[in-house]
């Protein structure tokens, strides 16, 4: 029996793989009676995004300062997979940029959440153990996912290996404030997907004080070239939000757009420290806020 398992679960897994390749060769989409012809575009009203979430620059650049003080436990963190070990976090990792695992482990190990929430798990569920782990903090981690890329069940509290559309939205009351919720889903908006069930049923129905936090979002700019055939377009779901007055909720650390910055970069790691993520970029994609 646990064989004909591990054959179902490969089968799955590479099932997955072959969906994900097709999109991103897919050269256009149609859709009933209309064709999409992906492309990025210079917005002409780039400025207005730009600024909104510019206005707490300030306060980012003060949470940079506030992750460099982690700087001991970045670089415990081995730069690549370490032979036999499917658990422990590495930066070039294909999926979490390191900018992205440096905020998400800050903001865990300054919270220090009762709980932290995911949808679409994988290394950030690694670093976030590792923050728990490093700082011997009580945080439960649930994890939503029905393929995590990644191994991890072991090093979660809680497994819902169900698509979150097929999770009770009572579920997410767990979370009160301080609590952390990080979206890394399908990052597509159809009927009854998974983006359009965090916007339209669980988004609204948050407790004020959770912290939500949007994987692979570029604002103010709009997705990279090479992400155009993925038909990604939660990002414009949450520019709507924002240009709505994102029901009062305060921009915590938008990473895209702090990344690249020298100023970033001095104020996390100084003049001299080499970056334990090697040559990369500091750059990511998390969109982090707080629910008013």
């Amino acid at each position: 029996m646990s064989d004909i398992k591990a054959f179902v679960d490969k089968w799955t897994r590479v099932t997955v793989s072959l969906c994900r390749l097709f999109y991103r060769k897919s050269a256009s989409m149609h859709v009933y009676d209309y064709t999409y012809n992906p492309k990025t575009r210079d917005w002409a009203n780039g400025k207005v995004y730009d600024k909104i979430i510019s206005c707490n620059r300030d306060a980012y650049l003060e949470y940079v300062k506030c992750c460099s003080g982690f700087m001991e436990y970045f670089q415990a963190i081995s730069p690549a997979k370490q032979s036999g070990n499917d658990t422990d976090p590495f930066w070039i990792n294909g999926w979490l940029p390191p900018f992205d695992a440096i905020v998400l482990y800050s903001l865990i190990a300054v919270k220090k959440p009762t709980i932290y929430m995911e949808i679409g798990s994988g290394n950030s569920t690694k670093f976030v153990r590792r923050a728990v782990s490093d700082h011997k903090l009580g945080t439960r981690i649930i994890s939503i996912d029905p393929y995590p890329r990644a191994e991890i069940d072991n090093i979660c509290d809680k497994v819902l290996r169900i698509p979150v559309e097929n999770v009770p939205v009572e579920t997410f009351s767990e979370l009160n404030e301080g609590d952390v919720l990080f979206i890394d889903n399908s990052h597509r908006s159809f009927p009854n997907s998974d983006v359009t069930i965090f916007f339209m049923e669980i988004l609204p129905n948050l407790k004020p004080g959770v912290i939500y936090g949007l994987h692979d979002i570029f604002l103010p700019n709009d997705y990279p070239e090479v992400f155009a055939k993925r038909y990604y377009n939660e990002q414009y779901l949450l520019a709507a939000y924002l240009l709505g007055g994102g029901g009062g909720s305060n921009i915590l650390f938008p990473v895209a757009y702090m990344s690249y910055r020298d100023e970033v970069k001095k104020a996390l790691l100084g003049e001299n420290i080499k970056p334990p993520w090697g040559d990369e970029p500091l750059h990511g994609g998390a969109f982090f806020m707080v629910k008013a």
